[in-house]
């Protein structure tokens, strides 16, 4: 059949075509409530439930002080509100699924899920902030802290600090992080594209992908367990420790594989339930977590005198984050050229390929800082 003949005669049906009703200031002054919105006319019947946009039209006197919301109003209706010592909330559309009345300025906020996914991502750095201070069993905390900021407070084990949000120096449950599942998912990466068989399994969509993600999990406990039995041995030469060798062992090992898991655990609920990708927003808050004791610290500085000392330090670190913005947004575009033809007359169109500078982004620093971090050991 052709086309023409497939097309409704009678014209489409439009989805974003509005019900209006009107309603007049007779019909107003019959309800016997001062406070009058959408919902309220269809419970009462004056209008039909379709009905999304109502104004209040007609001359005459308002009998009641009402409060309009969510309703359209003529100029003379407003008036005479305002003369019957009522007020208008005047909107122009009405943009509630429920058909409740909005402002006319609808805000992120007002979106419900998004207000959930916000509450959820709160609970879940909280809850990472409370793992931060709680200390693996039999390990003399004042004597751990002393020992780490005379040693290497400012050296690789630092850096890490900073990444696990000051659990390291605590030695805590969440002491060796997120950092075993980060390498071994960048492990799984590099495998996927030089062994055959993991390269096969990727192409088999969903059943793969969980396949490889089952791999990552496997790989995470196996580093994590190995970077454990380093951290206690580090932990256990410090001399800080108060209960048997074997016996911390045992307890350190497993409360550090079990602290990072859990960070894996709740990375994964961050990214489905929350905002944004969870491993990421951990090792954010983990480094923002720092942000206070370094800004006493600079302040102590300036009280000191050390101000040109603290000013450099204050611009080297704005210079810093201007040139990662640069390189991360710097993009390379290459121009394509083709050809379109249209009813036997062709043009030349042009598009272009955006290339990213830094294609890699920092997988290379944070799988180049696990040797460092051995070698620290």
């Amino acid at each position: 059949m052709p086309l023409q003949r497939r097309l409704p005669k009678r014209g489409f049906n439009s989805y974003l075509k509005k019900d209006v009703a009107e309603i007049t200031v007779t019909q107003l002054n019959l309800i016997n409530t001062t406070e009058v919105d959408v919902l309220l006319l269809k419970q009462l019947g004056v209008i039909s439930k379709k009905t999304s946009i109502v104004k209040v039209i007609g001359n005459g006197e308002i009998l009641k002080p009402y409060v309009i919301r969510g309703i359209r109003v003529s100029k003379s209706v407003d008036a005479a509100i305002q003369r019957a010592g009522g007020k208008s909330r005047i909107t122009r559309v009405i943009t509630c699924p429920n058909n409740l009345s909005l402002s006319n300025k609808p805000t992120l906020w007002n979106n419900l899920d998004f207000r959930r996914r916000v509450v959820f991502l709160l609970c879940a750095l909280i809850v990472f902030r409370i793992g931060v201070h709680v200390p693996v069993p039999g390990v003399d905390a004042a004597g751990l802290a002393r020992s780490y900021s005379n040693s290497s407070g400012s050296g690789i084990l630092g850096l890490l600090n900073m990444f696990s949000g000051g659990a390291l120096e605590r030695f805590s449950i969440f002491a060796i992080g997120i950092m075993p599942y980060i390498s071994a998912s960048i492990i799984m990466q590099l495998a996927v594209e030089v062994i055959p068989k993991l390269k096969e399994l990727k192409k088999e969509g969903d059943v793969g992908r969980k396949a490889i993600t089952k791999y990552t999990r496997i790989g995470t406990v196996i580093l994590a367990t190995v970077q454990s039995l380093f951290a206690a041995s580090v932990v256990i030469q410090q001399g800080v420790v108060v209960i048997d060798r074997i016996e911390f062992y045992i307890s350190a090992i497993s409360c550090l594989v079990g602290g990072t898991l859990f960070l894996m655990w709740l990375g994964e609920q961050i990214t489905e339930r929350g905002i944004g990708n969870g491993i990421s927003l951990l090792i954010t808050a983990g480094i923002v977590s720092t942000f206070p004791v370094s800004a006493i610290q600079i302040v102590e500085a300036i009280s000191r005198g050390d101000v040109v000392k603290s000013l450099l330090i204050v611009l080297s670190i704005l210079a810093l984050i201007v040139a990662i913005v640069f390189f991360e947004s710097a993009l390379r575009k290459i121009p394509v050229n083709y050809a379109r033809g249209q009813n036997l007359n062709y043009s030349n169109s042009s598009t272009h390929i955006p290339l990213k500078l830094n294609m890699s982004g920092v997988i290379p620093p944070i799988f180049a800082s696990k040797f460092n971090r051995l070698s620290c050991f």
